[in-house]
């Protein structure tokens, strides 16, 4: 029990967290667009019922922005707890989460531009994703806030 009270074992789970987010978003992008489109289209079964008020390519549209919103989600809080190991300034720490929102879903946009085939790399996914990584690390952020008062 006094393992999971040190330092040292946030700082690796803190790396585990962040690596396995940023696997998760390399390996939805180098998806080709068949195996994206099939991926997202087993959600718009699930949600199957909201096809009385949304059209299906509607639908799919939004899964598959709330997967990418989703992803960064993850990658903000990750990316946040991570540097607060390393940086003590919290400004820093914002800044630096948002940076590495933006060069990783710069490189996510242009993997699936250049790299992948029946794909297409996209501005506003990135605006999206930076979204994802700012919702994250503010909802990261208050909760660390409110736990060490």
């Amino acid at each position: 029990m006094k393992l999971l009270k040190t330092r040292k074992f946030h700082l690796i789970l803190a790396w585990i967290l962040f690596l396995a987010t940023l696997l998760l978003i390399i390996n939805f992008s180098l998806d080709n667009g068949e195996i994206s489109f099939s991926k997202s289209w087993h959600f718009v079964q699930l949600f199957k019922f909201l096809q009385r008020w949304i059209p299906v390519t509607t639908l799919h549209a939004i899964i598959r922005k709330w997967g990418h919103f989703t992803e960064y989600f993850l990658l903000g809080m990750s990316s946040f707890h991570l540097i607060s190991f390393y940086t003590p300034k919290k400004q820093l720490r914002w800044i630096s989460t948002l940076l590495i929102g933006l060069l990783i879903s710069s490189t996510d946009e242009s993997l699936q531009r250049f790299v992948t085939t029946n794909r297409s790399g996209s501005v506003l996914d990135v605006v999206l994703d930076l979204t994802g990584v700012g919702i994250g690390l503010l909802l990261l952020y208050n909760t660390r806030k409110k736990i060490l008062k």
